[in-house]
């Protein structure tokens, strides 16, 4: 439909209401239907044309499924981008947590052994990282603080 307009898009179609049988007529407007998608607005054409009409017709059907098919990769990839972002907060998240506990240990226990801030960072779970976090906050002594990081990574 090269050089085509959507005002003779809606010319075409007239022509077909006033000009062509019925049993035909359904399948001209199927056709110049589908081609005419980039054209013209779906809602305008099937205002034009009249659900009646198109509803004899497969076009319709064919329509809805390609606007479904549209709006679903749509979504996959929307939620492909959601599950990326997720993961990403996840993994910001679990670091802040780790370096959280490390600083903590670093200002209550400048003394405390260095190992403990690469088992700390072995310890994934956000979980235990918040209850690790507590933990510390309040462990009396080195020898407890030492006992609360192997806790963690235990679990």
């Amino acid at each position: 439909m090269e050089g085509a307009t959507p005002d003779l898009v809606e010319q075409a179609a007239q022509t077909i209401m006033t000009q062509v049988a019925p049993p035909v007529q359904g399948e001209l407007l199927a056709a110049l239907g589908t081609f005419a998608v980039p054209l013209i607005d779906i809602r305008r054409f099937i205002q034009l044309v009249t659900k009646e009409r198109l509803m004899a017709t497969d076009l319709i059907s064919c329509l809805v499924e390609e606007q479904v098919e549209e709006k679903t990769a749509e979504l996959v990839q929307e939620k492909a981008v959601l599950a990326e972002e997720k993961a990403t907060l996840e993994t910001r998240l679990r670091q802040t947590l780790q370096q959280t506990a490390v600083d903590i240990i670093t200002a209550r226990f400048p003394t405390a052994p260095i190992v403990l801030s690469s088992q700390i960072h072995a310890v994934t779970d956000v979980d235990r990282l918040q209850a690790l976090i507590r933990t510390l906050i309040t462990v009396p002594d080195l020898a407890a603080l030492e006992q609360a990081v192997q806790n963690a990574q235990a679990e």
